[in-house]
């Protein structure tokens, strides 16, 4: 049995059983007659574990598939175990730069005996990242080509930051900082922008949750520099032009691991200058909300034993930060210059 996501530890994926068959006779009978005839190969993957947040759909699909695929030019069939239908709408644009066949539902074809030339089954390349000492990584599946398919499918015009999609040097570097509402919230937002704003930056400050995917990656894509509180929403760092800066605030406790992981680590990558600002206990609402001896503050590992529910819920589901704009303003200060 297998389960065709690339991250085995996740819920509610459908087992699938492969049968390998050799070429005599008895492993001839165990095969049934083919309904349906496909001269492409196919990739059977799941859509079920964690896709619902944004980043993991990139980072456990879009991207594996990517990888995957890229061999086969289009010409193969996408498998979908555990379909969701609006999650694979909204991101249409990318799959059907991925392959020229609609995407299977295979878990409703029942009765059905699709045969094809060559599968595979399930994916790799989680975390965004793959393996850049492999031979021919440039002209193959690179995070680089990927981009470069992204922007391709979405109509990005800007490959390169502080340049127009004319190529013209701009005057003013532009910075979008992302928005949070409910959780992660950053409660000085306009302060920081106009700090932004005298150091030279134009800001604009946007929810991608009021955009459709594509209307966002336009907008990152316009911008030479991108920052926000860790969360899945920094994603669309992938629609930034190439020598932009992303910078990332890691909430108050010990965050820093996982924001490397998700953003810091891949940004190589997609030649994106990295910079991180981490909340001090100051900056941060748990300091009204627990006590200086409380092991939240004091000693943020001992919470982290406890598992991932329980830091989730401290230290990203219920923390808002108030960014100190002195030690702030040095950061953005370092921003600019890697632009210039």
């Amino acid at each position: 049995n297998i389960k065709p996501y690339i991250r085995w530890y996740a819920p509610n994926v459908r087992n699938w059983t492969v049968i390998l068959t050799g070429g005599n006779d008895t492993h001839k009978n165990l095969i049934p007659k083919c309904t349906q005839n496909h001269n492409d190969p196919a990739i059977l993957y799941s859509m079920s574990g964690y896709i619902v947040n944004y980043y993991h759909m990139f980072s456990d699909v879009l991207f594996p598939l990517y990888t995957v695929s890229f061999g086969f030019q289009r010409e193969v069939h996408f498998l979908a175990s555990d379909f969701v239908w609006w999650l694979n709408e909204k991101f249409h644009e990318i799959i059907e730069s991925l392959t020229r066949h609609q995407v299977v539902d295979i878990d409703k074809e029942n009765g059905q005996v699709h045969c094809y030339p060559r599968i595979v089954a399930g994916l790799k390349n989680p975390s965004l990242l793959i393996d850049q000492s492999e031979q021919k990584y440039e002209t193959s599946a690179s995070m680089l080509n990927f981009m470069k398919l992204l922007r391709n499918a979405y109509s990005l015009p800007r490959k390169k930051a502080m340049e127009s999609s004319q190529g013209q040097k701009p005057h003013i570097p532009h910075l979008l900082i992302v928005s949070r509402k409910s959780s992660r919230v950053l409660t000085n937002e306009g302060k920081i922008s106009e700090v932004a704003k005298e150091l030279g930056f134009e800001v604009v400050t946007a929810d991608p949750d009021t955009f459709t995917v594509s209307s966002f990656a336009q907008l990152v894509n316009s911008c030479d520099m991108m920052m926000g509180l860790h969360g899945a929403a920094l994603t669309n760092m992938i629609f930034l032009p190439e020598n932009a800066v992303f910078l990332q605030i890691l909430p108050f406790g010990e965050i820093g691991n996982f924001g490397r992981i998700c953003f810091g680590n891949p940004a190589a990558g997609m030649n994106i200058r990295y910079l991180e600002y981490n909340i001090t206990t100051e900056e941060s609402s748990l300091s009204q909300q627990y006590s200086t001896d409380d092991p939240v503050l004091r000693d943020p590992m001992s919470i982290h034993k406890k598992g991932w529910q329980m830091i989730y819920s401290i230290y990203l589901e219920n923390q808002n930060v108030t960014i100190n704009l002195g030690r702030f303003k040095d950061i953005l200060v370092q921003a600019k210059n890697l632009l210039y």
